[in-house]
């Protein structure tokens, strides 16, 4: 099921970049962003026995590349209807836009599928010869993801907006890797829709965020900022008044992810006794 799941994503990864070379709406363009951190989450475990560092590269620069894309669009979205703002975005999401074209045109070369399906194969081979390899990786990448998420909770404070982006950055990490071990097998049950809550819960402010930062650098809307600033203190609010739940859940993650790792090693071991 390991390679299986890598293969999943590999291939989820490259059928989404080549559509998103002609196709710039805002679902493949966000579906897009999201294979390449599905693949991003599992790059640690292919680095201990394989050369990723080029692949790598290519992947964030695309994801670089179409952040300020994707931050327009959702813009465009949250203020559809203000018709004051239409040109401009329409304008800078071109830009972005023109960059991507120019960029996209090589997008998944030979060369980076040679590169990206290396890695993955001669990870398979080496589990395959030594089984506790991917358990030895795993837990020890799982462990690391889960500190930095508990940190940056504990560092979070809903009157921060930075700390809670912080937060969303590790608690994606998080997730990308958990869904990783769900479809590979290690875990049995995961909560997708509570997973996702948090994510959304924490992206939503974000977007304010950069919503507000756009309206005072390019307009003189102190209206619409004072409505974007409000949106965003009752959904930090909200996060504050729920934080005690995503410690919870987070907590119990953690412990399904161990459980099922150590429940692998055991059957690593008994397999290798028969």
């Amino acid at each position: 099921m390991i390679a299986q799941a890598l293969q999943k994503r590999v291939q989820t990864y490259l059928d989404l970049a080549e559509l998103s070379r002609n196709d710039h709406s805002v679902v493949t363009i966000h579906d897009f962003r999201v294979s390449s951190r599905n693949l991003l989450a599992v790059e640690p475990l292919l680095r201990c026995v394989s050369e990723t560092s080029q692949w790598k590269k290519m992947i964030r620069k695309y994801l670089k590349s179409l952040s300020q894309l994707r931050d327009m669009q959702v813009l465009h979205g949250n203020l559809y209807g203000h018709d004051q703002f239409d040109t401009l975005l329409l304008e800078q999401m071109e830009h972005s836009l023109e960059e991507w074209r120019a960029i996209s045109k090589n997008i998944v070369d030979v060369h980076f599928q040679n590169n990206l399906n290396a890695s993955i194969e001669i990870f398979c081979s080496d589990i395959k010869a030594d089984p506790p390899l991917f358990n030895r990786t795993a837990a020890s990448q799982w462990s690391k993801t889960f500190q930095k998420v508990k940190m940056a909770i504990q560092q979070a404070n809903y009157t921060d907006p930075p700390s809670l982006h912080k937060l969303r950055i590790r608690y994606k990490s998080m997730r990308y890797l958990a869904t990783f071990l769900h479809g590979a097998g290690v875990i049995d049950v995961l909560d997708i829709p509570e997973l996702k809550y948090w994510q959304t819960l924490l992206g939503d402010i974000q977007d304010l965020e950069v919503g507000i930062k756009w309206i005072e650098e390019s307009s003189n809307s102190a209206d619409m900022v004072e409505q974007l600033k409000e949106e965003s203190a009752n959904l930090r609010q909200k996060f504050s008044d729920q934080e005690e739940q995503l410690e919870e859940f987070i907590a119990k993650i953690d412990r399904m992810v161990r459980s099922g790792i150590a429940k692998l090693e055991l059957s690593t071991q008994l397999s290798s006794k028969n």
